[in-house]
């Protein structure tokens, strides 16, 4: 994340993004939002980076209009992140990945109203409550 916060030339050069096991958390996510949000990215890797609901919320205010892919498996997003981001997702977005959050059947309920969006959803809430997209 270091090289993200100071290299202004090279991160609006940046394309993918990739912070794969980072752990960067619901602070970090504020430290790049910023960023983030005038950003070209298309693609934003932030697989297990112990990142919640609030952090959710605050990447949905500012994923950029670029975005295509989002991958936020293995975090500890609930109902009150995956409705933000349902609700914040750029119209560029085609894949979105949540699969082993916490998101339970409200969040699950908005995430399957996006048309367009490939969203990969598998959480470890018990196969009565839990939706599979593929």
């Amino acid at each position: 994340m270091v090289w993200f916060a100071r290299k202004q030339k090279e991160r609006a050069l940046a394309k993918k993004v990739d912070f794969f096991d980072q752990k960067i958390g619901d602070d970090g996510i504020a430290a790049l939002a910023a960023d983030l949000v005038a950003s070209q990215v298309t693609e934003l890797n932030l697989y297990n980076n112990n990142i919640g609901d609030r952090g959710a919320e605050t990447l949905a205010a500012a994923l950029p209009k670029s975005l295509r892919v989002l991958r936020l498996s293995f975090n500890n997003i609930g109902d009150r992140g995956a409705e933000a981001l349902a609700d914040a997702l750029p119209a560029s977005l085609v894949r979105l990945y949540l699969d082993f959050n916490m998101i339970g059947p409200r969040g699950v309920k908005r995430l399957e109203r996006l048309g367009g969006v490939d969203v990969h959803l598998n959480s470890q809430f018990p196969p009565s409550q839990r939706t599979l997209y593929v």
